[in-house]
């Protein structure tokens, strides 16, 4: 007997609170998900009424002329390609469906590049969705006679469907066969509303009781148990989306099950896309806010130092409750970039500090073991004296308790969410059917003329000559100067553009984005992140200097007056009238003491380091909206009167800034602050409402300064259509890269978007948690950007192939591996030789490899090949006790035997030329605690040391030459996940392998396991099957490893690192110019 609805659900009472691990109460915001047990009856009944019913029955669809699909005769295997339908249920309880399933497994055979198999799901509510079609009725089990004798059938009466991969199916129909078109044909039929038609599926076989399926779930549609869910709207219990939600009235009220749901690349209905994006992006964001109130809601001991003239509190925590449920705990970590206030009282004079401002800083210093470390952005004299100075032991006198009071902004959810509900508006249908994905029969649009119905023939004539110059600019190989031309004829006003690294891929985006800006149309450039922001902008002025561009900050990083006054208060040192547009503004710049102890040298250098790879995503001062503004005041360059006194805002504006640049602007007047701030918004806003072309990061393009002023018809500068570009879209999520088509002022004024990336690299950040703990019901709805759902259902895309970056050396193994058949391609000059056009770099590499034993090959192409790639194994030991992976035989190895020689040849441009690409934050932090410590004792500034950043950070970078440690060592199947951890994932290795242009050295361990047995599978983690193929070849070689290093020798293995002179033949001076 099937359980009851009721008796399927009971486990929720036994769900806990997140933190309390308490029955759930008023107070509960977050729960930890019920995972069914596939290895019960109950928990099979219950994945299966809320995922898909698995197994699936097969069946054949009767057409009403008595024709099925697939025919009864079809095993004779006289039918190829073959494909096989089956029927089965999805989402139950919450969007119930009966859906029809359709394989073709041999397409690939075929045509290489075709999904390993192809499949179409149609969907047929079982009761009425959001577009007014009604659900099925007449749903009944039948027993009828066929061919080969009795069979049951299920018939029921449809009035439509929703589907998922048919657009895939239509693009390769051509190998389907002439009986795979007949049935594609039938299917599109059922997608169509209709007065109602009847539908037929035939099973293949007589059911029995035991078949799980339709014994087990059948009655819960038919039976007397009906599910409630079947008499209600879909996604009922989640509706109206709601940000506060009670999880007590959810769970009492309403049957929602608590559990994982599955995420697919369509959408069924507008509201099931509504209600995915909004609560995945809901329940992640109150993962990271409950856990880190509970992390605050505990005093922490705080020691507080001087580091170099910097301020510093080294943390270390008390016990505190993580996140966790009945399947254990999840690991906390304090974000990145944390803004706090601090508070605590001196343990020697008894001095209260209160708010103090700080920030979470990530860089290692040289002190006694602390959790985190936080720099005090306003410290005041009485501050500076309660610091102690560092030293290799803590005297526990010194120790405070520390109450944290975190800043936890909500800008961004507040976009997301509302992003999400904007979708649902009808002012939004236009991108309602791109979104849901199910078909690509959309119209053809010239993003170009999109702007009217009728374009006058003078603006047709210089769009034309614009054009005709883009595709002239240069000499395009022709997949870009296809890119280029499909501006002009995009499906449905969306255009992709793919392809692996080294492709082209942002220059082409550039020359689109220039002539769009060209013909008079306003464009949004969007980026994931401020370091993309950045990138992107320098080349844009570098390639494109005419377009005028202007790059949005987040507010917290805009010109304030306010600011200014409160500096001046603490009597910082400030330059008045300038824009912060340092990330880091809040915090004065310090210089070292000259009686500072050494290991004050050592903090300082790492944490302006820090601070100055923050700046970077910041330090684009020319192009910033602050910048711009400040600096057309000066210049005189606009007028504009305002209010009943017609007063001239510039003018205004300029007058403060003349008296703060001479002295004479009175800070500690309100009153006059208040107006400096009052004029300087008020140009801003003419200032962007004068702008065309806008580059800030898509979390950020609702801030006010655009959502308020651009593109708003104003100042006499009419919004003619506004393009939407948007670069590394595979790394963002979805519902950031459509916040800005759904934007209310903005949704009928865009004429089209573009979005470029590679979908082959890394997905958008989840740091939802997941496995045997789950808070989030659509987890894996975060990691599904836009382009790649459009890609993977064969949305028409422009595919760059031909790489021009990289060494062909380079990129052999991640063409053959992340790029097959075909996906990535060498281009000209890839193929030079480095002794040719580098002879100097060429002489000091090999005398590196040559120290350290690898023998020269006879072959000059072989001995390229040597030069250029190679495995440096190093044995080591993995570390896993700082929560992050780490060897430190690998940072030990580069600065003892290849840093020394690299430097002598680069010298004052080695960060410029060298980066170093760690796996993990504890060995990022490895190598910055040994380049720091080689900065103190010899006085190296920075700009001699490699760049050093993780293989997350490094995407969209490249260097000459990269060093990659992945803090592997061994390696067991058994054992990967400690062996190799996140590295098990072909996305970050191809990050990670295809930054270099001329060289890329890998440290690594020997991986343990190379046996004929397990060489090459499948199975086998990138990193290993590379480590695989090398073996045997010049490109490996077995490196003197040293001493190992233990716990003991923590702190000495970077006292025993020593400077080495290097004297080479060959230098910049012998450099051959291509």
């Amino acid at each position: 007997m099937a359980a009851t609805n009721d008796q399927l659900l009971e486990y929720r009472a036994n769900l806990t609170d997140a933190i309390e691990n308490e029955p759930i109460n008023s107070n509960t915001k977050l729960v930890a998900l019920h995972q069914p047990d596939l290895g019960t009856d109950k928990g099979q009944t219950l994945h299966a009424l809320t995922g898909v019913a698995y197994p699936p029955e097969p069946i054949s669809i009767v057409t009403p002329n008595g024709k099925t699909f697939p025919p009864e005769d079809m095993d004779g295997g006289w039918l190829l390609p073959k494909y096989e339908i089956f029927v089965t249920f999805r989402r139950l309880l919450t969007a119930p469906v009966l859906r029809l399933e359709v394989f073709w497994d041999d397409i690939r055979a075929q045509a290489p590049d075709a999904p390993a198999v192809l499949q179409i799901a149609l969907d047929f509510h079982l009761n009425a969705i959001d577009d007014g079609t009604p659900g099925i009725t007449d749903l009944s089990k039948i027993k009828t006679m066929g061919n080969s004798g009795p069979r049951d059938e299920i018939r029921f009466t449809s009035f439509g469907a929703t589907s998922e991969g048919l657009p895939n199916a239509l693009k390769y129909q051509a190998l389907l066969g002439h009986h795979g078109l007949e049935l594609l044909r039938v299917l599109q039929g059922f997608l169509d509303p209709s007065d109602g038609q009847r539908i037929r599926l035939a099973f293949r076989r007589l059911l029995s009781p035991l078949d799980f399926t339709f014994a087990r779930i059948l009655p819960y549609i038919t039976g007397p148990d009906r599910l409630p869910s079947l008499s209600v709207p879909e996604w009922s219990a989640l509706l109206p989306l709601r940000v506060d939600r009670d999880l007590g009235e959810l769970i009492d009220s309403t049957p929602y099950p608590m559990v994982p749901f599955d995420s697919s690349d369509t959408y069924a209905t507008v509201t099931d896309a509504a209600v995915e994006l909004y609560e995945s992006s809901r329940v992640a964001a109150l993962e990271q806010e409950v856990a880190l109130r509970e992390w605050a809601s505990v005093r922490h001991s705080g020691v507080v130092y001087e580091v170099g003239g910097v301020v510093v509190m080294a943390v270390r925590f008390s016990p505190f409750r993580p996140l966790g449920g009945i399947g254990g705990i999840v690991q906390f970590s304090l974000p990145d970039r944390l803004h706090t206030k601090m508070s605590w009282t001196d343990p020697m004079t008894g001095t209260q500090f209160t708010m103090q401002p700080a920030n979470h800083c990530c860089v290692p210093v040289r002190l006694p073991p602390y959790d985190a470390l936080f720099v005090l952005t306003e410290p005041s004299p009485e501050l500076r004296n309660a610091c102690i100075k560092p030293s290799p032991v803590l005297d526990s006198k010194f120790l405070t308790q520390v109450e944290f009071t975190p800043k936890i902004t909500q800008f961004t959810l507040k976009s997301q969410l509302s992003t999400a509900v904007n979708l649902q508006h009808p002012d939004a249908s236009r991108w309602h059917q791109i979104i849901l994905n199910q078909s690509h029969e959309f119209e053809i649009v010239d993003l170009a003329t999109k702007r009217a119905a009728e374009i006058p023939e003078p603006v047709e004539a210089a769009v034309h000559e614009a054009f005709q110059k883009m595709l002239a600019w240069r000499e395009w190989n022709p997949e870009q100067l296809a890119a280029l031309q499909r501006v002009r004829s995009t499906l449905g006003g969306i255009m992709l553009i793919t392809g692996p690294a080294g492709t082209g891929k942002t220059l082409v985006l550039q020359a689109i984005t220039a002539f769009l800006y060209a013909i008079g149309l306003h464009v949004l450039v969007l980026c994931p992140s401020n370091t993309n922001c950045a990138d992107f902008m320098h080349k844009l002025k570098e390639h494109f200097p005419q377009v005028m561009a202007t790059r949005v900050f987040p507010s917290s990083t805009d010109f304030s007056a306010e600011k200014i006054m409160k500096q001046k208060s603490n009597e910082e040192q400030v330059e008045c009238g300038m824009p912060c547009t340092d990330a880091g503004s809040d915090m004065e710049t310090p210089s070292p003491d000259s009686a500072a102890d050494a290991v004050d040298v050592l903090g300082l250098e790492m944490i302006r380091a820090d601070l100055q790879s923050t700046a970077d995503k910041y330090a684009d001062e020319e192009s910033s909206l602050p910048a711009q503004v400040l600096r057309a005041a000066r210049e005189g360059k606009y007028s504009l009167k305002q209010g009943s006194g017609e007063i001239d805002i510039w003018y205004e504006l300029r007058q403060c800034i003349e008296k703060s640049d001479s002295g004479e602007f009175n800070w500690l007047d309100k009153n006059a602050v208040k107006a400096y701030d009052k004029f300087y918004q008020a140009c801003k806003a003419h200032y962007m409402g004068r702008q065309r072309l806008v580059c800030t990061t898509t979390g950020n393009c609702r801030s006010s300064d655009i959502v308020d002023n651009y593109a708003r018809d104003r100042y006499d500068v009419e919004c003619q259509g506004l393009c939407i570009v948007i670069d590394e879209a595979a790394k963002d999520r979805e519902i950031d890269t459509l916040s800005a088509l759904l934007i209310p002022d903005y949704r009928n004024k865009i004429t089209g978007v573009i979005m470029l990336g590679d979908e082959r690299q890394l997905e958008p950040t989840n740091t939802s948690a997941k496995g045997s703990v789950t808070f989030n019901p659509f987890i894996d709805r975060l990691s599904v950007p836009f382009l790649t759902r459009l890609k993977r259902q064969g949305f028409p895309c422009v595919e760059l192939k031909e790489q021009h970056r990289m060494s062909c050396h380079i990129s052999s193994w991640p063409s053959a591996e992340f790029y097959p058949h075909g996906a990535m391609r060498d281009g000209p000059g890839t193929s030079k030789r480095l002794k040719s056009c580098q002879p100097g770099l060429f002489a000091c590499l090999k005398d590196i490899l040559d120290s350290i034993g690898s023998p020269t090959q006879s072959s000059e192409l072989e001995e390229d090949k040597r030069i250029r790639v190679q495995y440096l194994n190093v044995l080591g030991t993995r570390d896993l006790s700082k929560r992050s992976a780490f060897v430190r035989e690998h940072p030990r190895f580069f600065f003892e035997h290849i840093y020394w020689p690299l430097l002598a040849y680069y010298g004052e441009n080695m960060q410029e030329n060298v980066m170093v690409i760690c796996a993990y934050k504890g060995a990022k932090n490895c190598w910055l605690e040994a380049m720091g410590h080689l900065q103190q004792k010899h006085h190296i500034p920075t700009k001699q040391m490699p760049k050093i950043l993780t293989i997350d950070s490094s995407q969209g970078s490249e260097a000459p030459i990269t060093i990659i440690d992945c803090s592997v060592q061994g390696y067991t199947y058994k054992t990967r996940r400690r062996d190799i951890g996140f590295v098990d994932d072909p996305r970050r290795m191809n990050v990670a392998f295809t930054r270099a242009r001329e060289v890329r050295w890998i440290i690594g361990g020997h991986c343990g396991t190379i046996t004929k047995r397990s060489r090459g599978l499948l199975g086998t983690p990138a990193y290993v099957r590379y480590r695989e193929q090398v073996e045997g070849s010049s490109q490996a070689t077995n490196a003197p490893s040293g001493p190992p290093i233990t716990k003991a020798d923590e702190g000495r293995w970077l006292d025993e690192l020593k400077k080495k002179e290097v004297e080479l033949e060959v230098r910049y001076a012998d450099e051959v110019a291509e």
